[in-house]
């Protein structure tokens, strides 16, 4: 159910970025990229950071490959989509209410450990795109 979730959230997030149809069929492939990655993590137990980084590598290459297969597709409404189950609005959240209560310790383990989260998604997209040579001046062409 998980990961039929994640599938479904990414591929709902689309129309929100002004995505079509096209980008949401696109999403949602990246999001089953995505529930794939994260499952086999789980059972391997790879830590947070890393399986940040890898989740959102994967999801991201997935986008540029669709890109590459029907140029119309948005590239970055596909990638924003699938990277939003990855993002810690509940631990910024957290960090605020926890700070503004008083407890500024919690407050700042909380905003560090969702700093770090989104670093390690920003990290895996950015190195997808400069893999595939969408992002600096080297990189390998898929």
């Amino acid at each position: 159910i998980y990961n039929i979730a994640t599938v479904c959230i990414c591929g709902g997030f689309a129309p929100l970025f002004n995505g079509g149809w096209l980008e949401v069929v696109g999403a949602s492939a990246a999001g089953a990229v995505l529930a794939l990655i994260v499952t086999i993590g789980k059972k391997l137990k790879i830590q947070g950071f890393i399986q940040d980084v890898l989740s959102s590598f994967g999801l991201a290459l997935m986008a540029i490959f669709l890109k590459r297969q029907f140029p119309a597709m948005n590239m970055d409404t596909v990638i924003i989509s699938g990277i939003m189950p990855l993002v810690p609005g509940v631990a910024i959240t957290t960090a605020i209410r926890d700070t503004l209560q008083g407890d500024y310790l919690s407050g700042c383990a909380r905003i560090l450990e969702a700093f770090l989260c989104a670093v390690s998604v920003a990290l895996g997209v950015a190195l997808a795109m400069a893999a595939t040579g969408i992002m600096g001046t080297g990189g390998v062409v898929l």
